[in-house]
């Protein structure tokens, strides 16, 4: 009688005592293999508690929801970035990389013109200029540096006013007196300021005329950019009739590869000025043709100095 109660002591007989403490072990069960696999633990969970219940009358699954706090799925894995944590990232990453873009186009280099030869058909040129390809009179004023950004000019009959004859470097005036300050707003915005210009050499024998023609020249462009100064100016001199001499684009190849700091020009932000544009009285079209096959927009010299940049 005293074991039958002891037997009875929980309420239950011993046989069915073990298959109420059974549902306990699966729910302990249920929530370690939760714990392994979260995205299932839910559904796993509900499955065993379902079997608990048709075991033991569903007390079990009822005792056990109203003891136990299953969560969910988000809550229980944090490691695991909600997508407008993930979205955030993104565009925090996306900003990052435009900036870094947008500071390495607009980054610059100092720019050193490569040496050259110190001599033009046997005629030493002036201090600080060099000549390139055997015709090519190159020389950097001020301190260079790379530009997306070109504006390039002819020389003669655009930035200066220059005579026909005679061989004097100070023979030159300012083309328009506003020249020097659009320059150096030119500058000031980041252009690269660039004069390409023609000079007929080729065609003298003697030393003694091409030593003059080349102070000349020379002379002329020295006095123009001291008179711009400390706006920094590069000057391309073709002397011959070949690939230099505009309209053919030899002179822009040499400044866009040696030039420019390895720096692409941007020919949509550059352009190109120059008085020999094909009009009426024009002597040519030489600086047009050069723009367009350099595909830089054209500008004549009035449209540019009197109309775009007026005084």
């Amino acid at each position: 009688m005293g074991a039958a109660r002891g037997r009875e002591r929980d309420g239950l007989p011993h046989h069915k005592r073990s298959v109420a403490t059974a549902p306990l072990s699966l729910l302990t069960a249920a929530l370690a293999f939760a714990g392994r696999a979260p995205a299932l633990r839910l559904r796993s969970t509900h499955s065993i508690l379902a079997k608990m219940s048709a075991s033991n009358g569903g007390s079990a699954e009822k005792r056990s929801a109203e003891s136990i706090d299953l969560g969910s799925t988000d809550e229980d894995e944090p490691e695991t970035p909600s997508k407008a944590a993930r979205t955030t990232a993104a565009a925090a990453s996306m900003a990052s990389s435009a900036a870094a873009a947008a500071a390495a186009s607009s980054s610059t280099t100092t720019v050193t013109v490569p040496a050259g030869a110190s001599t033009l058909r046997a005629v030493k040129v002036p201090p600080g200029w060099s000549v390139h390809g055997g015709s090519l009179l190159v020389k950097s004023y001020g301190a260079l540096t790379s530009s997306t950004k070109i504006a390039a000019f002819d020389f003669d009959g655009c930035l200066a006013r220059t005579p026909l004859g005679g061989n004097d470097p100070n023979a030159w005036s300012m083309q328009y007196k506003h020249v020097p300050s659009v320059l150096a707003s030119l500058h000031a915005s980041g252009h690269a300021i660039v004069i390409v210009t023609n000079e007929s050499m080729d065609r003298l024998k003697k030393e003694e005329a091409i030593r003059n023609n080349i102070l000349k020249k020379c002379g002329r462009l020295d006095g123009f950019a001291k008179a711009c100064a400390p706006t920094p100016i590069l000057c391309l001199c073709a002397t011959a009739k070949d690939s230099y001499r505009k309209p053919e684009t030899g002179a822009w190849s040499f400044f866009t590869s040696q030039c420019n700091g390895g720096v692409v020009p941007e020919v949509a932000k550059s352009f190109f000025v120059g008085d020999a544009a094909g009009r009426p009285g024009d002597h040519s079209d030489s600086d047009r043709v050069f723009a367009e096959q350099c595909k830089l927009p054209f500008h004549d010299e009035k449209e540019f100095f009197e109309r775009m940049h007026k005084p």
